[in-house]
């Protein structure tokens, strides 16, 4: 879904939300009012991806349909994965005077600018297009991500990020960037794809600007150490007897990927491409 299907898409589902709770009766005039309030979010440094579920989470807030998980019912929403019509009658619905005030309230609170000026390349010295900020966010994120094995990461959940896999985790599910063995050595990312291995038990490649680092959590030494010297883990590893960049863990037979960092050592332990840890 581009930029312009974002939009479209995001404006028929607000008029939706507007219309079944007596707050809408010109499409028109509605789908400016979404324009301004994504507007207001892009301004504030959100990239066009973010700033549409936003809007429409704030207003299922708004309307009194949904207070605990708006933002996913929006991004279902926004997906098709969720209809309107299905969604139960919110707490305001009954109050049309009430929810006539307060968008008309909303309204006075943008100025006459609107999203449409920048999706159609209008710009002055001072101004970026939506698709500038998208891009600029997306690269951001990718490039800011640490893509070092045993980094904890969560994923971000926007209309992009849902529609780009099969498979999401479920929120607040966290994971772990691990090495894979792929045909192409062993790595932590491949093609723009982080490796992750959820506490769900299912590895996942995800593109690395649909990953933040989780907050204040440690690297996880199950799939990464650094070692002074290799006298320290003797206990725990062996050579392996066909690689010498090698180690096997002598409870799990597991193997560990062996490289030199100045004067330590790392080791991280490899997994096949299902997520199984690979062993001897």
């Amino acid at each position: 879904m581009n930029d312009r299907q974002l939009m479209k898409r995001g404006a028929e589902v607000f008029f939706l939300l507007q219309q079944k709770y007596g707050a809408a009766t010109n499409e028109r005039v509605t789908t400016r009012n979404f324009e301004r309030y994504v507007q207001e979010y892009v301004e504030d440094d959100h990239d066009l991806s973010s700033a549409v579920p936003l809007v429409l989470a704030d207003t299922l807030a708004d309307l009194g349909v949904e207070r605990n998980s708006e933002l996913r019912l929006a991004q279902l929403l926004l997906a098709g994965k969720k209809d309107v019509k299905s969604l139960p009658t919110g707490r305001w619905a009954a109050q049309e005077n009430m929810m006539s005030n307060f968008w008309d309230e909303m309204q006075g609170a943008f100025h006459n600018s609107s999203v449409d000026e920048y999706l159609g390349g209008k710009r002055t010295s001072s101004q970026v297009t939506l698709r500038d900020l998208t891009d600029k966010g997306r690269a951001a994120r990718a490039t800011d991500l640490p893509k070092e094995a045993g980094t904890r990461v969560s994923f971000i959940e926007n209309i992009g990020s849902l529609l780009t896999y099969d498979d999401t985790p479920e929120p607040g599910v966290q994971g772990t960037i691990v090495t894979v063995r792929t045909a192409m050595g062993d790595a932590t990312n491949l093609d723009g794809n982080v490796f992750v291995l959820w506490d769900d038990g299912k590895l996942r490649g995800i593109r690395a600007e649909h990953l933040r680092v989780a907050p204040a959590s440690k690297q996880a030494s199950n799939v990464r150490m650094r070692v002074a010297d290799m006298m320290s883990i003797s206990d725990f590893f062996t050579a392996s007897t066909t690689s010498s960049d090698e180690l096997v863990h002598k409870a799990t037979k597991d193997l560990w990927a062996l490289k030199q960092d100045g004067d330590s050592f790392v080791i991280e332990r490899l997994f096949n491409e299902d997520g199984n840890p690979l062993k001897v």
